[in-house]
């Protein structure tokens, strides 16, 4: 649990994203969580970050967390889309990682058929896929209790793959599936969109489960 320094209050750091001031100043995310010296967190929500920045609440918030003096323009104009591409390159990393390994079906009909199998832990699908496909693989999806993933587009998933027109992917390794979770939620989070939530509490029931068995 971390405090958030713009809104004070405590939350997973799931839910957080951690910010570092670099050796030339600037403010950065370390959304790996590496980076040495000290820290802040700030929910992963871009709509609170924006609104500490127009109040003019953040090089406070900022300068207390870390201890230092924080000036204006210690702070990118773009924190708020650096943020959020950096959530969308992780994810592209463990989606080409994956599929080098050869843990990731693409295409509609592997997708289905490791649904239908049981085999899928969990779906990509772009956000621009044509009605009637999306349709389909998310009521296989639901159906089989799969966390269904539709925040890019396919011009996205199709770098991230190195080929082209990728529409739908299903990863089938459950323990890496779970690994993806927490920058999935982060993202998700990030972009306003409140499914995040379900697949938080799915992995709480989960823990729960593993703790009475």
């Amino acid at each position: 649990m971390r405090h958030c320094v713009l809104c004070r209050q405590v939350a997973p750091r799931d839910a957080l994203v951690r910010l570092v001031r670099a050796p030339d100043g600037r403010i950065l995310p370390d959304l790996a969580e590496r980076l040495p010296g000290r820290g802040v967190w700030i929910h992963a929500d871009c709509r609170e970050l924006e609104a500490a920045i127009a109040r003019r609440r953040l090089v406070g918030a900022l300068a207390h967390g870390l201890r230092q003096t924080i000036r204006p323009s210690d702070i990118p104009s773009d924190l708020a889309e650096t943020i959020e591409q950096g959530l969308r390159q992780r994810l592209f990393g463990r989606i080409g990682m994956a599929r080098r390994r050869g843990v990731l079906m693409v295409g509609f009909d592997p997708v289905r058929a490791a649904l239908r199998g049981g085999r899928a832990a969990l779906v990509l699908i772009a956000g621009d896929a044509g009605a009637d496909g999306r349709a389909k693989i998310s009521a296989l999806a639901e159906a089989a209790g799969v966390p269904l993933v539709d925040f890019f587009r396919r011009e996205e998933l199709s770098l991230a793959l190195g080929r082209a027109n990728v529409v739908h992917a299903a990863l089938e390794d459950r323990r890496a599936a779970l690994a993806w979770r927490r920058d999935i939620a982060r993202l998700a989070a990030w972009l306003g969109d409140e499914r995040w939530k379900s697949l938080k509490n799915e992995d709480a029931r989960r823990s729960e489960d593993r703790c009475c068995a």
